[in-house]
């Protein structure tokens, strides 16, 4: 009986039970088949395979988990942009139903082939997630900063006229 105690403590420490709660089962007599699963990582449960009540083994896939905090963005950039996009390149992504919510990150990476069928480039940009708002899947609009005039005269809106064939300033 000690053999068959200790294979099974054993098994359950493979499943990352640690020794404490392996004792509160043995002083509770606790011979129920659900048990607590504990993730290696924090995060967002994103897929869940097993039905409630299967019986599974220790190499079964039982959720995926992600870090919401970062996520990768993959915008497909038409066929006549491709010239002036470049890695680390500003990104801004918002929301098709709320434009008004801004995300930011930059370019981290751009596939190497054009997509046949719909004549767009893969590029991927990491975006901070704040107040865990996007999603896996969702679709958004991307505007890729790809040139900036720093170099600007700037003057008072009211010191522009218009003189019946163009814009005049005084």
């Amino acid at each position: 009986i000690k053999i068959n105690f200790e294979i099974t403590k054993q098994k359950l420490l493979n499943f990352d039970l640690k020794n404490e709660e392996i004792e509160n089962i043995i002083k509770n007599k606790d011979s129920s088949s659900l048990l607590n699963i504990y993730s290696p990582i924090s995060g967002t449960i994103t897929n869940r395979y097993p039905i409630i009540g299967e019986s599974i083994d220790s190499n079964f896939v039982i959720f995926e988990i992600a870090n919401m905090e970062k996520l990768m963005a993959v915008l497909n950039v038409n066929e006549k942009h491709i010239p002036f996009i470049k890695k680390d390149q500003p990104v801004s992504i918002s929301l098709i139903d709320h434009k008004e919510i801004i995300f930011k990150g930059k370019i981290s990476s751009i596939d190497t082939s054009i997509d046949t069928k719909t004549r767009t480039l893969k590029v991927f940009s990491i975006i901070e997630n704040r107040n865990n708002i996007l999603r896996n899947g969702i679709f958004a609009n991307a505007e890729i900063i790809t040139a900036q005039n720093l170099e600007a005269i700037l003057v008072p809106k009211s010191s522009i006229q218009w003189d019946g064939d163009c814009n005049t300033v005084f």
